[in-house]
Formats: C-alpha cells, sequence, structure tokens
C-alpha cells in the first residue's frame, strides 16, 4: 500500500517506500534526511535515508550514492551501520540501514564542549580504534569513504560504535567526476584538489582531524569559507596538539602530525597503525590523574588556527552515560504511525470485524430458529400421538 508523495519540500513523514514506512525526522542536511522508521514485514525499527532529487537534481551523484549503498549492504563488519535495502522512487533515492539507539560523535562532542570538558581519554581511544577497523575493511572492500566526521560516527547505548553514511563513497578504481566533495574541516590536502585523488590515507587524514578535536577541543583549522578551509588544509602546519593540551606531550603530538601530513605517502600505511600507536605512546604519554587535570588557558588567537575557546578539562561522565541521558529525552516515539496508512488500515479491520459479527448473528438467528421449528415440531408429534 503506497501514499502518494508529499510535495516538495514538506516532511516525508508518512510515505511508504517498498516494505518499509517512514515516521519520524531525526537529522536533516544538505543532501538529505535520515528518519526514523519501520520495517513492517519484520517488525523492527530502521533509519532511512533519503536524498530528494525533486528538490536538488543531481541524478548521477544520487545513482552514485544508491550504488554504493547496495555495495555496503553486502558488507559485514561490527563497526559499520548494515544497510538493508537501497532503491529509487519517484525522485527519491533511499536506502534503508539498521537503526541505532543513541546519538553520533558530533553532537555528543557538544554536549561535552557545552560543559568545557573532553570525553575520557580512554573513551577517545576506543571510538578512534573502532572507525579506524571500520576504515580498514572498506579499504580492503576498494572503498574510500570520504567523509568521515564527527556526525557520521554512531555510538550505541550498548558501546558500539559505527561508521555510517558512505554516501560519498567511491570505489578506489572508479574514476570520479572531478568535483570537491566532503566536509571542508575534515577534508584532507589531496581531497581539497579534487575527489578523484582520494587514497585510504585521505580517510587516515580525516580519522585524524577528529582525534586532534577529541584530545584537544579545537579543529586544526577554521575558516569562514571552503576557499579558506581548503588552502589551509592544503599549505598550512596544523598547530601542534600540545600547544593547546601539554597534557598530550610531544609523541602523541608526533603521532597525530604524522597522520595529517600533507602527503598521503607519509601517513600511516593503515587507519589502524595510526590508532594502534596512538594508543602505545597515550599509554606512556598521559598521567594517570589526566581527568583532574584542567588544562591551561588557550594560546592566543593568532597562535592558533582555530578559534580560542575557554579551559577545558577532561570529564568524568562516561559516554555511555551522556548517551543514555540523550536518548531519554530524544528518543522517537516508539513506531509512530501515519494517520493515512493507519485510517486505511483500521478500515479494513473494522470491515473484517463488520462481516464477522454479521456472519455470528446470522448462525445464532439459524441456530435460534432450528430449535424453535425443533420444539413445535416436537409439540406436534406428541399431539398427534395423543390422538
Amino acid at each position: 500500500m503506497t501514499i502518494p508523495l508529499p510535495k516538495p519540500g514538506e516532511s516525508l513523514a508518512g510515505l511508504q517506500l517498498a516494505n518499509f514506512r517512514v515516521d519520524v525526522l531525526i537529522k536533516r542536511g544538505g543532501m538529505s534526511e535520515v528518519y526514523y522508521g519501520w520495517d513492517i514485514m519484520l517488525r523492527r525499527p530502521v533509519a532511512i535515508k533519503i536524498i530528494d532529487t525533486r528538490l536538488q537534481p543531481n541524478a548521477k551523484l544520487a545513482e552514485r550514492f544508491l550504488r554504493e549503498a547496495r555495495s555496503v549492504a553486502n558488507w559485514r563488519h561490527e563497526n559499520i551501520t548494515q544497510v538493508y535495502y537501497a532503491d529509487k522512487q519517484d525522485g527519491l533515492y533511499y536506502f534503508v540501514m539498521e537503526y541505532v539507539d543513541g546519538m553520533d560523535l558530533g553532537d555528543l562532542i557538544l554536549q561535552y564542549q557545552a560543559e568545557n570538558s573532553l570525553l575520557p581519554i580512554e573513551e577517545t581511544l576506543r571510538i578512534g580504534q573502532a572507525v579506524a577497523k571500520a576504515l580498514d575493511y572498506a579499504h580492503a572492500n576498494a572503498v574510500i569513504h570520504r567523509d568521515v566526521k564527527p556526525n557520521n560516527i554512531l555510538l550505541s547505548l550498548d558501546e558500539r560504535v559505527l561508521l555510517t553514511d558512505f554516501g560519498l563513497a567511491m570505489t578506489a578504481k572508479e574514476d570520479s567526476l572531478g568535483e570537491i566533495l566532503g566536509t571542508p574541516h575534515y577534508m584532507a590536502p589531496e581531497q581539497s584538489l579534487r575527489s578523484s585523488e582520494a587514497v585510504p590515507q585521505t580517510d587516515q587524514y580525516s580519522l585524524a582531524v577528529v582525534m586532534f578535536e577529541l584530545l584537544t577541543g579545537r579543529l586544526p583549522f577554521v575558516g569562514d569559507s571552503i576557499t579558506s578551509l581548503a588552502l589551509q588544509h592544503m599549505s598550512e602546519p596544523p598547530p601542534s596538539p600540545m600547544d593547546i593540551n601539554p597534557n598530550l606531550g610531544e609523541a602523541i603530538s608526533a603521532v597525530l602530525l604524522r597522520a595529517l601530513h600533507k602527503n598521503p605517502e607519509r601517513r600511516y600505511n593503515s587507519s589502524s597503525a595510526f590508532m594502534r600507536e596512538l594508543e602505545q605512546v597515550a599509554q606512556v604519554e598521559v598521567p594517570s590523574n589526566m581527568a583532574r587535570l584542567p588544562l591551561p588557558p588557550p594560546p592566543a588567537a593568532s597562535q592558533l588556527h582555530s578559534e580560542p575557546r575557554p579551559s577545558l578539562i577532561i570529564s568524568r561522565t562516561s559516554v555511555v552515560d551522556k548517551i543514555a541521558a540523550s536518548v531519554a529525552e530524544q528518543r522517537p516515539a516508539p513506531r509512530p504511525s501515519s494517520p493515512n496508512l493507519t485510517s486505511q488500515i483500521q478500515a479494513k479491520k473494522d470491515e473484517s470485524a463488520a462481516f464477522t459479527n454479521r456472519a455470528l448473528t446470522a448462525v445464532l438467528l439459524l441456530v435460534m430458529a432450528s430449535a424453535i421449528f425443533f420444539i413445535f415440531w416436537q409439540g406436534s408429534s406428541e399431539e398427534t400421538a395423543d390422538a
């Protein structure tokens, strides 16, 4: 049963795509929307990502989005969201994936920053290791993600870490259209030139930017425009992490800066190799009482490529506690139904119930009539016998 498409720009809630019902908007991006939905056949929650080409008519990009989603659907990895289905319908390109009961790393960072704090160091390393494993798996399958950033890293209540959104992914052998795709703050220098230059170390660079942000509370580069950010990534050295957070030490800074090298060949052979070395030096350099040490006042703005912020401390609140509190407030209502679909289903239920009631009434009347006939016939028989 298919519900008519909403008009362009309207919410897609209530729409049915194949066996999946679109229910509640979770997040809206520049090119797409993510909805909480329901798998009608298997009766489970799902997340549905939709590109509406009626609003942004880039069908070629949408077709690539669809192709890569179908490719990722064949993957099985503990740190990559499972894709269940991918298709298109009347200008809507969409794929359906597992619904993760949790939040993305970008929102989590904002929650910690609201308290002028950083994630616990062990949580930061755990997240980085999980993303690195996911990237190495994708690279082994000849796919480059090209949009590694906190908002594409999901954290669940059961402490899973999942890399999602391969919508900008491309196979390593694919000829790119040559356009620049990705998120400027996390984009490697070679990707800032053109997307066809992306290599596995391109994703590693983006992961290093994420780790830089988690460990210092700041991005290595900020700017007022995409061009400004691209030029910084391509030509300016990033600030030393220990200049922002001296608790990190020289070895941690050296590992991060190597992964942020302008030349991809000078970075680590794999994302996991980068994270392994970062973990090893962190075990030596990070003081045991770091959770109680406030970070020093930030350097002057002129000494940084990033915006100055207040001094931060390492939070004592675990990631899972933060997620649990957020999910309790924002979890979608369980299986909200679209009015159109509900009314149609209810009408069928009412029709079936009415038919059942009519049948039962007919049977009851038939039984009563039979009983009356039997009593009348029995009485007549007795009168005849008496005569």
